[in-house]
C-alpha cells in the first residue's frame, strides 16, 4: 500500500489552503490536504537528485493530461514539513516535495509551448487557475532519508497512472 492518493478525477475539487486548518488538521492529525499554489514548492529540490527525470514520462504526460488548458491538476502534490510552522507563508517557495515531478514538469513545458504559441489572456487564465489550485497532501517527514524513501515508493506512480489511463 502506498499510503498516498496521487491521481485525482479530473473535476474533483479541492478546499482552498487555510492557515487555521492547516494547523489544526496537523497537530492533531498529522496530515492535511488542501488547493495550492505549484510555486509555494522549492522547484529545485528533489529527494532523489541523483535520479535522472524521465523526459519520455513528461512528455506523454504532457499530451494525455495538459493537452488541452485545464483548471484541475490531476495529480496529489506530497509535501514533506521538517516540522509543523506556526506561520505557514514563511514556507511560501521553500515547501519539499517527495512525490514525482514529472506532472509538474509537463504542466510547466505545456505552459511555456502555449506562451510561445501566443496564448490569449483567457487561456493564460485558466493555465492559471491550474497553477494556483493544486491539491498538495502534508505531512511531517523530518528526515532527508525519509524524504528519499518516500519518493523512490512514489516514484512508479506516473507510470502506473499512465498504464491504467492510456
Amino acid at each position: 500500500m502506498l499510503g498516498f492518493v496521487m491521481w485525482r478525477f479530473p473535476f474533483a475539487s479541492q478546499v482552498p489552503f487555510k492557515q487555521q486548518s492547516f494547523s489544526t488538521a496537523m497537530n492533531n492529525t498529522g496530515l492535511y490536504e488542501a488547493a495550492c499554489n505549484l510555486f509555494w514548492l522549492d522547484l529545485r529540490y528533489s529527494p532523489c537528485s541523483k535520479v535522472p527525470i524521465r523526459p519520455k514520462a513528461v512528455m506523454e504526460m504532457r499530451d494525455q493530461y495538459f493537452k488541452e488548458p485545464t483548471r484541475h491538476y490531476p495529480w496529489t502534490v506530497q509535501i514533506a514539513l521538517d516540522d509543523i510552522p506556526d506561520d505557514f507563508s514563511k514556507s511560501f517557495g521553500s515547501l519539499k516535495r517527495v512525490s514525482p515531478q514529472e506532472m509538474e514538469d509537463a504542466l510547466f513545458l505545456r505552459i511555456e509551448e502555449a506562451i510561445d504559441a501566443g496564448a490569449d489572456e483567457k487561456e493564460m487564465e485558466i493555465w492559471r487557475a491550474c497553477l494556483t489550485s493544486a491539491t498538495f497532501h502534508f505531512k511531517v517527514m523530518p528526515s532527508e532519508d525519509g524524504h528519499h524513501a518516500k519518493a523512490a515508493s512514489l516514484s512508479v506512480m506516473p507510470l502506473a497512472i499512465n498504464q491504467l489511463v492510456v
